[in-house]
């Protein structure tokens, strides 16, 4: 069972890389606001902007408004929570 949720873990974990390769649109490696608000629309996601800024700067570690990719990770899995 443990070895089941290891794999699991390990393959959202792609999902989120390719997910988050696509929505960094100039390859910087940090999604800014727009970049995200256009892919949570695209997914279907109803956010606010205000829903969308504050769900970031709980996550936005280092405070530049701009989200890495493991920031990016615990973005995700907080909206999988309230979702």
């Amino acid at each position: 069972m443990a070895e089941r949720k290891v794999k699991f873990q390990l393959e959202q974990s792609e999902i989120y890389k390719e997910v988050f390769k696509h929505i960094d649109v100039n390859q910087n490696g940090f999604i800014e606001f727009e970049d995200l608000k256009i892919a949570m629309e695209l997914l279907d996601f109803e956010l606010s902007d205000d829903d969308i800024a504050e769900m970031m700067a709980l996550v936005d570690r280092v405070g530049n408004g701009k989200l890495n990719f493991h920031e990016f990770k615990t973005f995700l899995m907080k909206l999988e929570k309230t979702d």
